[in-house]
Formats: structure tokens, C-alpha cells, sequence
């Protein structure tokens, strides 16, 4: 910006949406050769700035103050900015705002006729006709958006929750369902996520080893030693996630995301298992030679409904899958599946005449 031969120009604005130019977009707004500002707008604190510069080689102040000098400011803006909101009123009390606008449009009419000094050091008057002006705004589309939305810092964090949570509950489904894939869509955007924004590698580590550990307490019912260990790695994993402190996640949705999970694993999940492991005292082995009818589609795995209860199951038939409502009999066990077969009932009725 400095050194271009174009003049550029920044607005803090419009009026009427309290718009705020703080760590690199008040850094941006100070380098610019046409300082605008709405009356309700304000600028700072621009430290910090680089949220990767995490041994503070970046010096802000220095940037910012030879910014501030070339405008012909007043020295002690320099501190207020770097660590406070300053007003609108201020700043140009203080020499820092070429000019005030209330909007876009209102900026570019402002514009014609005045000369302005370049970074490249020449000086260009700027001609602009307001009869012919017409501002338009480029949207982002929903992918561009919804990666924009994934670089917030306690967004990236939950995104990351949430699709590793939907991923260990598939995790204890049969087959593969919306869940599944809802997981790995989450878990992609939080990844890329991680990717924008500095975070503490084993930090997140350890956020991912607290939801197995959970996941594991789940399937072996333990809920002790394992619970506790899980939520501290969890929690300790989250307080540390970021390597910046201005990206710190708040303590309360820390403490929310964690109850939130210890209870999803602890009671949801745990409901969630004892729906499949079926009535008490019947085994498995029992099953063989039983009728049910498919609840879930089976492709290969899903639920039957058998003697009243919801069991897992596995298709074993000719077909690619069995559709929601196809008869079929259990012909073997594997584990905690039944193996099924398709079934015709009227071949049992004929052989009973």
C-alpha cells in the first residue's frame, strides 16, 4: 500500500452499523492514503495485529507510528489506538482522518476534485463523476461464506467437537448413515479451520484423545477412572487450543461444550447401546431361526425388529440391501450382529397346512 501509485482510500462505515476497524483492518485504515470514517465508527486497538507472529518480531507500534507520523497526527493517538476503541470524534480531533463519510457513495462524491499524495510519492487529483457513480458489492457464495464463518476462532473449535462427536456415534451404528457423513463434512471445515488460525497442536491433541477416551468409557460402561481422565484431557485441551491469547476461548463455553459432552457420551450414548443390545437375559444365539422384519435399511448392516426388540443386523441375502419392511430370519450370529436372510411368511403357513 505504501508504495502504490494509485491512490487508495479506507472507510470505517457506513453510518449506522457501529463498524469497527481493529488489529490488521486498523493497520489497513492507517496506511491508507484516504482516511475515512462514519460518525459512529471507530478504530482499534490494532495490537494484535499477527496472530501468528507469536514471538512478537512484529512490532505494531513501530508500524502504526510511522503511519501516524506521515499523517501529521498527534503522538498520543498512538497509544490509544494500539490499545483502546477510539471514538470517530477523536481521531479526527487528532489529525488521523483525511475526511468524514457517512457511506460508500458519499466517499467517492468527496472524492472528486481532491489531490491526493501517494505512496509512490506523486500526487494525483482525483476526478470522479457523481452522475455516473455506481457502487456494487460482490457476495461471496455459500462455499466462500461458510469458510469465512470457519475461520473464528470458537467456531473452529466446536466445528471440530461436534464432527468427531457425530463420527464416534456412527462409530456405534451399523452401517454408515447421515450422521456419518454430517460428521465428516463438520470435521473437514473445523480441519481447515485449524489450518487459518494458530492453535496448539497437542492441545488439540488432547481435545481428540478426551472424545475417544469417552467413547471408549461408553462401550466398555466404566464411567470412572476413564470419565475423569477424559474430561480433563478435554478441558485442558480446550483452555490451551490456541496459541494466541487474543484467540482464548471463553470459560463458560468451555465448561457448556464440556457438560454438553460428558452427557451425550454418559447418558445419550450409553441409552443408545442398551436400545441395542436388546431385551435382558436373551442371548443372541437364541435368535437363530426367528423371523423380524427390517426397521432400517440393511446395506449391508441396519436394524430388525425382532420379538419386540430393535437388534443390529447384517443382510446376507442375494440383493445389494433389504428395504424397510422386507421379512427375513435370522440364520446365524456374529458378534453382537445377527445375520439374516430373506424370508418368505407364506412358506411357513403352507408347510403348517
Amino acid at each position: 500500500m505504501e508504495a502504490s501509485p494509485v491512490p487508495i482510500a479506507a472507510l470505517v462505515g457506513p453510518l449506522g452499523t457501529g463498524a469497527e476497524a481493529a488489529g490488521a483492518a486498523g493497520l489497513v485504515w492507517a496506511a491508507a492514503d484516504i482516511r475515512a470514517i462514519s460518525a459512529d465508527a471507530t478504530v482499534g486497538p490494532v495490537s494484535p495485529s499477527n496472530l501468528s507472529d507469536l514471538d512478537g518480531s512484529f512490532d505494531e507500534a513501530a508500524v502504526l507510528g510511522g503511519l501516524l507520523d506521515d499523517a501529521g497526527t498527534a503522538p498520543e493517538l498512538l497509544e490509544q489506538l494500539l490499545n483502546e476503541r477510539v471514538d470517530a470524534d477523536t481521531l479526527v480531533e487528532g489529525g488521523a482522518v483525511t475526511l468524514t463519510a457517512q457511506g460508500l457513495e458519499p466517499l467517492l462524491v468527496e472524492l472528486d476534485g481532491r489531490t491526493v499524495a501517494t505512496g509512490g510519492g506523486d500526487e494525483r487529483t482525483l476526478q470522479i463523476r457523481a452522475c455516473e457513480l455506481e457502487v456494487r458489492f460482490h457476495s461471496l457464495g455459500l462455499v466462500r461464506r461458510v469458510l469465512h464463518a470457519a475461520t473464528t476462532a470458537p467456531f473452529i473449535y466446536l466445528l471440530l467437537v461436534v464432527g468427531l462427536g457425530m463420527l464416534l456415534f456412527e462409530a456405534f451404528q451399523p452401517g454408515f448413515g447421515v450422521a456419518g457423513l454430517a460428521g465428516i463434512i463438520t470435521t473437514a471445515i473445523g480441519a481447515f479451520g485449524l489450518t487459518v488460525l494458530p492453535v496448539v497442536w497437542w492441545a488439540v491433541a488432547l481435545v481428540v484423545l478426551g472424545l475417544l477416551l469417552y467413547a471408549v468409557d461408553t462401550a466398555v460402561a466404566g464411567f470412572g477412572p476413564i470419565t475423569l481422565g477424559a474430561t480433563a484431557a478435554f478441558v485442558i485441551g480446550s483452555i490451551r487450543f490456541y496459541a494466541a491469547d487474543a484467540l482464548a476461548l471463553n470459560p463458560w463455553l468451555i465448561g457448556a461444550t464440556t457438560v454438553t459432552v460428558a452427557a451425550f457420551f454418559v447418558f445419550v450414548m450409553t441409552t443408545v447401546l442398551r436400545a441395542q443390545a436388546g431385551p435382558e437375559g436373551l442371548s443372541l444365539d437364541e435368535l437363530v431361526g426367528k423371523p423380524g422384519i427390517v426397521r432400517s435399511v440393511l446395506n449391508p448392516e441396519g436394524h430388525v425388529y425382532i420379538d419386540g426388540a430393535l437388534w443390529r443386523a447384517r443382510w446376507t441375502g442375494d440383493a445389494k440391501r433389504a428395504k424397510v419392511g422386507t421379512p427375513v430370519r435370522v440364520h446365524a450370529v456374529e458378534g453382537p450382529v445377527v445375520l439374516v436372510e430373506p424370508f418368505d411368511p407364506s412358506e411357513v403357513v403352507s408347510s403348517d397346512a
